[in-house]
């Protein structure tokens, strides 16, 4: 797995490069035409300087936008899951956090039929805590939680203390 997802990656890496490198192709091409034109021949040195600008602008933000930025958002997507799959020294990854945020909030909850319990944050008489979907609104007090958070103020765990004890 760890070995598709490496090539995977490397791939996208050199279309990235080839990508920019076909803009910087691009731009000498269209500066060396534009340089040769009569009206730049004759403009004076802040209009040539305006034009250079302008032709680089034009085409760095049309080929970025379309082909440049989506494939870094992709490596950079990849790079942060893959690195998530590599558990180094029991660090929280976002794949832990994901999984501690779906675990049932009834197991942490004395909740209802009706989806209500008792606030932890305050004295409760009768359930003022809607639960639903993992998450969980006091409508007394105002505040929202989900299943780490409800870890973090009811027990006082760290977020770290928490995602472990929910996976």
């Amino acid at each position: 797995m760890n070995r598709i997802i490496k090539k995977h990656l490397t791939n996208l890496e050199e279309h990235l490069a080839k990508e920019k490198q076909n803009l910087l192709d691009s731009l000498e091409r269209v500066y060396t035409k534009h340089f040769q034109t009569e009206k730049y021949l004759i403009a004076d040195e802040e209009h040539k300087e305006f034009q250079r600008w302008f032709i680089k602008e034009t085409l760095w933000t049309l080929h970025y936008q379309k082909l440049i930025e989506p494939l870094e958002k992709r490596i950079n997507n990849i790079k942060w899951n893959f690195g998530s799959l590599k558990n180094k020294k029991g660090k929280i990854t976002p794949a832990m956090i994901i999984r501690a945020k779906e675990y049932p909030i009834e197991s942490l909850l004395e909740v209802n039929r009706a989806g209500y319990a008792k606030c932890f944050n305050h004295e409760d008489k009768k359930p003022s805590m809607y639960c639903k979907g993992n998450f969980a609104y006091c409508f007394v007090c105002s505040k929202h939680w989900d299943t780490i958070q409800i870890l973090i103020d009811r027990d006082k765990k760290s977020f770290n203390e928490a995602v472990k004890k929910l996976i």
